[in-house]
């Protein structure tokens, strides 16, 4: 699936347009240009107007008939912020599939303006075995102060109408008013599904020759900024998305593209039909692998753990190939693949060894949407199903460390489309609660001296022991020890542990258990009859809260769930005079607990964190930024002991 996971580099040649020299801001100009600076005081630029049009047109070539998508773009530009020269800077993405022509630039009047613009490609190479035909085109210029006006056009063009995705309104400047225009011909069958749109006008005309004029109209948007851990754009950025269901060709016959689940389906499977896998390549290694082995389980985790540590994971995209798998036996010899590549391996490899493995299709949680709507923006990814005994395993084989029959979070139910011959299987994935990423952390400590001395046992499941495992294993053999021992005393010079023992770093299986004998530093204050100490030296998410800018709700990587219990034992002769305050904050999205008491001569300290969907909404921003001021209040206080 276009899976891309990379940095883009640009090489940028240089062109000219030709034409007048750019005028000097005018009085009104440079007026509106004040007036946005004060609702905008963060952004250098806005667009004043934005016009994107979008035709159709039937073409031919020995593959036959086909639809090609023009987009062609025309944005007004003005210097908002009060700087003597600033340097605007578009970028307008296309691929193998697309290119972008036209590009020029214009003054208020429309004279063509003597104005420096960037072009070029973008790619990205590691170690010459990676290859995307993404591409990026550049188009800047200098703006010369406040109020200096610029429009600027170009036509992008899409070669097959498949690939036409989808439209988003926002841009990283704010916009005043945009409108979108689609002239769809009486030949071409496409619904405009309008998302997140709320504030947007949509009205439908009828144009000549049979065209609807499809109108969307959106004003005053502000700049949309990336944010840490911010979801997928498609959950809550407006955007039209398109179901592209056929055409009628000039020659009066229809033409299918993706009207049903059915047809995505077929156009998938056909491109798996073309792979041309050769099995006898890879049944050597296949057969290595489960000699000895006498369960199903044991021949499937030695193949799937093979295919997970043997092949390195690369996304690739180039046209076709960005859907196609390459076939097993070229994955298996170089050692490397794309999420396509990799599937299709482990599920080649699988059916040798005896078992019923299909290739599935599936979209990560950075996506919106299911196959209810047949689109090839439904789904990113590529994993393998193993049918066993009547049940469902979902395999994938870039998450290096996750366990035959667990399930990565990025993929939790998500809806999946299983090959099935002809036909195909929709199923969704299971979803874990939090307890599947639980860290439990149990102490017992005492005075020695001034510090707290003691023993630890912690606990990681899930996407804690998966990121363990992975992190170990791409660590040199002669520094695994001392990483370890960082892991444990949290890269913490006050921190010093010894006597670890573990579970076996090799074993995905189960949980990864980690005990150590531990000392701290810096916890214990000593002032004359009186002991000052505080427990808790991991402090989690005392540091996260969200102020009135954030835009956007935050996704955490996965469902977190820790805690911890510390037991601490009162030296003879104290006695307990203050413990920090007990902390229950909670929603529906997250709960955050401490609680302190005393048992005899021990105090108790429990700390449970949750945040059960992964995600803390902007509807729970002041209760989370509540529940935090309290746990930093718990942070920073402390148990005190009294001699005597």
């Amino acid at each position: 699936m276009r899976f891309l996971i990379c940095i883009l580099t640009t090489c940028l040649a240089f062109q000219f347009a030709t034409g007048q020299v750019r005028p000097k801001p005018q009085p009104e100009d440079v007026a509106l240009a004040k007036k946005l600076s004060k609702t905008y005081p963060k952004d250098e630029f806005a667009s004043v107007s934005r016009n994107v049009r979008f035709t159709f047109e039937i073409k031919k070539d020995k593959s036959g008939e086909h639809v090609v998508v023009s987009e062609e773009l025309t944005e007004s530009v003005l210097q908002i912020k009060d700087s003597p020269s600033l340097t605007f800077l578009q970028t307008v993405g296309y691929d193998s599939t697309s290119t972008i022509d036209d590009v020029k630039f214009m003054d208020k009047k429309g004279h063509a303006l003597k104005t420096l613009g960037y072009t070029g490609s973008s790619s990205y190479e590691q170690n010459g075995i990676f290859h995307s035909d993404a591409r990026i085109y550049k188009i800047a210029f200098p703006s010369e102060g406040q109020g200096t006006y610029t429009t600027y056009t170009y036509t992008k063009t899409y070669d097959d109408i498949k690939y036409f995705i989808s439209e988003y309104f926002h841009d990283y400047y704010p916009i005043q008013d945009e409108t979108v225009i689609f002239e769809i011909p009486s030949w071409m069958d496409i619904d405009l599904l309008l998302k997140n749109g709320k504030d947007i006008k949509k009205t439908e005309t009828a144009g000549k020759e049979g065209l609807k004029i499809v109108t969307f109209k959106a004003s005053n948007l502000a700049a949309n900024k990336s944010e840490k851990n911010e979801p997928g754009a498609s959950y809550y950025l407006p955007h039209i998305f398109f179901h592209t269901k056929g055409f009628k060709g000039k020659d009066g016959k229809q033409h299918t593209i993706f009207r049903t689940t059915d047809d995505l389906y077929a156009w998938y499977h056909s491109l798996a039909k073309q792979i041309g896998n050769d099995p006898n390549k890879i049944k050597p290694t296949v057969e290595s692998l489960i000699k000895g082995k006498t369960t199903d389980q044991e021949k499937i985790e030695a193949i799937f753990y093979w295919v997970q540590d043997q092949i390195r994971y690369i996304a690739f995209e180039n046209g076709l190939a960005g859907f196609r798998p390459d076939a097993c036996q070229n994955v298996f010899g170089k050692k490397y693949g794309d999420c396509k590549g990799m599937a299709n391996l482990l599920k080649e490899m699988l059916v040798v060894a005896g078992y019923d493995a299909r290739l599935t299709w599936i979209g990560t949680d950075i996506i919106a949407y299911d196959y209810s709507i047949p689109s090839l923006g439904v789904d990113n990814h590529m994993i393998c199903t193993l049918m066993l005994n009547g049940k469902k395993y979902f395999l994938d084989p870039t998450e290096t460390y996750v366990s035959f029959g667990d399930v990565a979070h990025r993929i939790q139910g998500r809806q999946a489309m299983i090959e099935d011959g002809d036909k195909y299987i929709l199923e969704r994935l299971p979803e874990y609660g939090k307890e599947r990423n639980k860290r439990e952390t149990v102490m017992k400590f005492s005075l020695k001296g001034d510090q707290l001395s003691g023993t630890a046992e912690e606990t990681y499941d899930g996407e804690g022991k998966t990121y363990i495992l992975y992190a170990y294993s791409r660590i040199n053999s002669s520094v695994k020890e001392d990483a370890v021992k960082k892991l444990l005393n949290r890269d913490d010079k006050n921190i010093s542990v010894a006597n670890i023992k573990t579970t076996d770093f090799e074993d995905r299986r189960g949980t990864m258990k980690f005990n150590y004998d531990i000392s701290i530093s810096n916890q214990v204050t000593d002032l004359e009859n009186e002991k000052y100490i505080s427990l808790d030296f991991d402090q989690e998410f005392r540091n996260l809260s969200f102020d009135s800018t954030r835009t956007k709700d935050f996704e955490y990587d996965y469902k977190y769930y820790n805690i911890k219990r510390i037991e601490f034992t009162v030296p003879p002769g104290y006695k307990v005079t203050h413990l920090p305050d007990n902390i229950d904050k909670s929603t529906s999205n997250f709960s955050l607990k401490l609680t302190f008491k005393q048992e005899g001569n021990k105090v108790i300290y429990s700390k449970i964190i949750a945040l059960d969907n992964a995600v803390i909404p902007k509807t729970d921003f002041e209760s989370w930024n509540n529940a935090v001021k309290s746990l930093k209040e718990a942070y920073g206080d402390q148990i005190v002991l009294k001699k005597g």
